[in-house]
């Protein structure tokens, strides 16, 4: 729930119809200066709601590393890099793909990933540091990574 408060309006409703003449409402007003109070809580609950909505899910870090540094990174999973291969009984192997997409032949699956569960390919114009730092805060207990710079 998003509550937005409008303390003039607020304090109108409380001032009696008969009493609500302009120069008692401004003085009422002055008193409860309350907006720029409002508006900082309203930021700062906007950008710890958002906070609290980033997660080490692939898509979800990827944005926030995109908002965070900017465009140009791409978080890559083991189950993101090659095409899913389904069986003829299965309708889903019928799906229209991108003619380059990758698929994996024997052995090399796992080639780019090494040891990394995930990896991050961020520009040459962001610090590694950094992201590595806004990873390490998102990412699950158990998980690897690696940066890459392209």
């Amino acid at each position: 729930m998003n509550i937005i408060l409008d303390f003039k309006e607020i304090v109108r409703q409380y001032v009696a119809p008969h009493k609500r003449q302009p120069s008692r409402l401004s003085w009422l007003w002055a008193l409860v200066d309350l907006e720029t109070v409002w508006e900082a809580f309203s930021e700062w609950r906007a950008y710890y709601r958002y906070k609290v909505h980033v997660t080490s899910q692939h898509k979800s870090l990827q944005g926030h590393l995109i908002k965070t540094f900017g465009t140009g990174i791409r978080v890559r999973s083991y189950e993101d890099e090659f095409l899913d291969v389904g069986l003829d009984m299965e309708p889903a192997h019928w799906v229209i793909f991108d003619p380059f997409q990758s698929i994996a032949l024997e052995g090399e699956s796992g080639v780019p990933f090494e040891d990394a569960d995930f990896i991050v390919y961020i520009p040459l114009s962001v610090s590694i540091g950094q992201v590595s730092a806004e990873v390490e805060k998102y990412k699950l207990a158990d998980k690897k990574y690696k940066i890459i710079q392209r």
